[in-house]
């Protein structure tokens, strides 16, 4: 369910106060000012129930955000809005029309120039999507204070932070959450990958593997939404191929002739949209007209993890930008990657020796019952004690196993493909 926003922004929030400006006053609708910044920082720490466990380092990781927007890259305490669910009274929560409201000012009146910074920590899910706009089928959403019933969908934050910003301006996005790859509906991720030393280890998944050249051979034909044909061809290969599963009874044989055409406009990002051979990227083919980058914690397929000490990808992040302003993209995806890929790594060989741990303890309290004299009373009572250790070495393997599969991959994505070395700005 979609919250609605029919009411006053919610009082008590800590934002910065704007001038009372009289009508008799305005000599003209847009007057000039400076370039601004602002920025909008959400930490929600909070069990939400099952499946979505507390965190331990959100609150942390907003507090040392806040600190490098104003040490580092010049902003002013009355530039920065933050919701925490920290539970004080007379600070305003993270519930979900307060983060709607929250991001309703951070897109007010903005122009070009203008520099904006979201960011967020905390659950995220995913649902079904059946409308065929989402290339894994999947719409994601952000989790609120007030729980799944108030979850905030994709196109929503879409609507709300993205679009309405003119161009000119400037928006990063920093999303410290599971599921979060395509958490804004920006087009591009794939053409903004860097290279990395490793290959990602994890469960093969052959749905995800295959996603990049389902969506390369969707773009070789016309986008599913569109019915016309190209010129000089008088049925378009999607329509056929859709028709075939709908039960029309139109199949392709073996030695067939099919009439393939150019798509008109790409449906996915395949990874290759700087193709020289296609031209020049329209920029001004998308609805996005600002110049907005989301780094994500983890691909929509994927979980976000904490490492030990609670640290997370943002603390990761800000020991970076805090060291060297003077970082490009690239850069910085690498060393997001990096991080990533040191806390799956650590989290494995956690699991990993718990595991080893309490199979040998099994082991061993197995054997020591059975070397013992049943006939000795003394005996007797130390085995009772070994055996009633038993159920729970196994309970405790069982509950503490730990996620030895598992990687997250850092994505960038924008709206359309990005010169990777240029300079990180926030």
């Amino acid at each position: 369910m979609t919250p609605t926003r029919s009411f006053p922004f919610p009082p008590g929030l800590a934002l910065p106060s704007s001038p009372v400006v009289r009508a008799s006053s305005i000599t003209s609708p847009t007057l000039p000012r400076p370039p601004r910044k602002r920025a909008l920082l959400i930490g929600i720490q909070a069990d939400l129930g099952p499946g979505y466990p507390r965190l331990r380092a959100a609150h942390s990781d907003v507090h040392k955000t806040r600190s490098l927007l104003l040490d580092c890259y010049g902003y002013a305490p009355a530039d920065i809005t933050v919701l925490l669910d920290d539970g004080v009274v007379g600070h305003v929560q993270p519930l979900a029309v307060n983060v709607l409201a929250a991001i309703d000012y951070l897109v007010k009146d903005v122009r070009a120039g203008d520099r904006l910074f979201f960011y967020y920590s905390g659950h995220s899910t995913q649902e079904p999507n059946d409308t065929r706009t989402e290339e894994d089928g999947m719409d994601e959403f952000i989790v609120p204070l007030d729980g799944l019933d108030h979850k905030i969908k994709d196109d929503d934050l879409h609507r709300s932070l993205v679009a309405p910003l003119p161009a000119g301006s400037h928006l990063v996005a920093l999303l410290d959450t599971c599921h979060s790859g395509s958490l804004l509906d920006l087009t591009h991720f794939r053409c903004n990958r860097v290279y990395v030393p490793w290959r990602w280890r994890r469960k093969h998944d052959s749905a995800d593997v295959g996603r990049r050249y389902a969506a390369a051979r969707n773009n070789a034909m016309l986008p599913r939404n569109s019915t016309a044909a190209s010129p000089g061809s008088p049925t378009s290969y999607a329509k056929k191929r859709r028709s075939a599963t709908e039960g029309e009874g139109q199949v392709f044989r073996l030695g067939e002739k099919v009439l393939f055409c150019d798509s008109p406009s790409s449906e996915f990002c395949t990874g290759w949209c700087r193709d020289k051979k296609r031209g020049p990227w329209d920029y001004s083919a998308g609805l996005v007209h600002a110049d907005v980058i989301s780094l994500a914690a983890a691909k929509d397929s994927q979980q976000a993890w904490e490492g030990k000490g609670a640290v997370s990808l943002t603390s990761c992040l800000v020991d970076l930008l805090r060291e060297n302003q003077d970082v490009t993209l690239e850069e910085v995806l690498r060393s997001a990657s990096f991080a990533a890929y040191k806390m799956s790594l650590g989290r494995h060989n956690d699991a990993h020796g718990r595991r080893t741990f309490l199979k040998a303890s099994q082991k061993k309290l197995a054997d020591w019952c059975k070397a013992l004299d049943p006939t000795n009373l003394k005996c007797a009572r130390a085995c009772r004690a070994i055996l009633a250790l038993v159920p729970l070495v196994r309970e405790q393997r069982k509950q503490g196993r730990g996620d030895m599969d598992s990687f997250q991959n850092p994505e960038m994505a924008s709206a359309a493909p990005l010169d990777m070395q240029r300079k990180w700005v926030m």
